[in-house]
């Protein structure tokens, strides 16, 4: 078993993260892999005073320079020896001591699935539990998560931190590992895209851990999304290399159209929020790649971001 922890500028955090995967009562042996992205405050001393403590346990990569959330985890990734792969972020943590004994005992028994996930606690910074729990790429109430309901990345079958499959990176191709690298600061979407090709994850309805929602507005993905509108643009480049991944490997054309639309609506948000050249020149872009059935899908579009901004909690 493989526990993946990535982490960047979690100081505050990262001890209740590591503290919770040693908790676990699990009666197989696991591995606790870290990577620290060069954090420039007390982080990366934290976790080596975990791995010097624990150093059957825990292997620490120190990066000595930024590479973003994707290569991080992707080197972790490639390192991980265990049948199985569990993830806690650095700013999350598990709030059950059961829950990799548990999640594994489902897989072993169920075969059929290649990964499964649970619910989760959102909490803030002080670990007080959130007024909105809903997460807006998850769908609550899911047992089985498909590949359709994965709908391009629009929904995922867990939060990070939830999740428990198995290790397909143990027999990585250069093609796998391409797309895992895609984008350099999130990599959730791929993964799944490569998981759910190849089968199905079961959901638990039961909580076994907790997402911490900080607002970072320093952080990589912040710099990325906000005010950012060629943001779209490498949404769609990389929606139609997943396309593209998947209709090789399922033999059929593969479209997400919903995703496509959800990008078109988001460059149009800008275009009227800004009404300058830069928005205009994206949104012409954008709207150039998209076919009537994603065009006629934008008020639906409009009524999810709505919905989300309503009842979702906002990361």
């Amino acid at each position: 078993m493989s526990v993946i922890m990535i982490a960047y500028n979690q100081e505050d955090y990262i001890a209740r993260a590591i503290e919770s995967v040693l908790a676990q009562k699990v009666p197989f042996d696991y591995e606790l892999l870290i990577g620290d992205d060069a954090s420039t405050d007390g982080t990366a001393q934290t976790i080596r005073q975990y791995e010097e403590k624990y150093p059957d346990r825990i292997k620490a990569c120190f990066r000595h320079e930024n590479i973003g959330a994707s290569a991080n985890a992707v080197d972790l990734l490639l390192q991980s020896r265990g049948e199985y792969l569990a993830f806690c972020e650095g700013d999350d943590f598990w709030i059950d001591t059961e829950k990799l004994a548990r999640q594994v005992s489902f897989l072993e028994k169920n075969p059929v699935y290649i990964g499964c996930a649970h619910s989760c606690l959102v909490v803030n910074e002080r670990e007080e539990v959130l007024p909105k729990q809903r997460v807006s790429w998850l769908k609550p109430g899911k047992r089985v998560f498909t590949f359709r309901d994965f709908s391009g990345g629009r929904f995922l079958p867990g939060q990070t931190s939830t999740v428990v499959k198995r290790n397909l990176f143990l027999h990585a191709n250069d093609d796998m590992i391409g797309m895992m690298m895609c984008d350099h600061s999130i990599s959730d979407r791929i993964s799944n895209l490569i998981y759910l090709l190849q089968g199905n994850f079961y959901c638990f309805p039961e909580c076994y851990g907790a997402y911490r929602c900080v607002e970072q507005p320093s952080s990589i993905t912040a710099r990325k999304y906000r005010d950012n509108p060629d943001a779209c643009l490498a949404e769609l480049s990389m929606t139609e290399r997943m396309e593209t991944y998947a209709s090789n490997r399922l033999g059929r054309k593969i479209r997400f159209v919903r995703k496509r639309s959800e990008i078109l609506t988001v460059a149009f948000a800008y275009w009227l929020l800004k009404r300058n050249d830069e928005c205009k020149r994206v949104l012409k872009t954008v709207f150039s790649q998209m076919t009537c059935s994603e065009i006629v899908l934008i008020p639906f579009a409009i009524l999810k971001k709505l919905k989300d901004q309503f009842l979702c909690v906002q990361h």
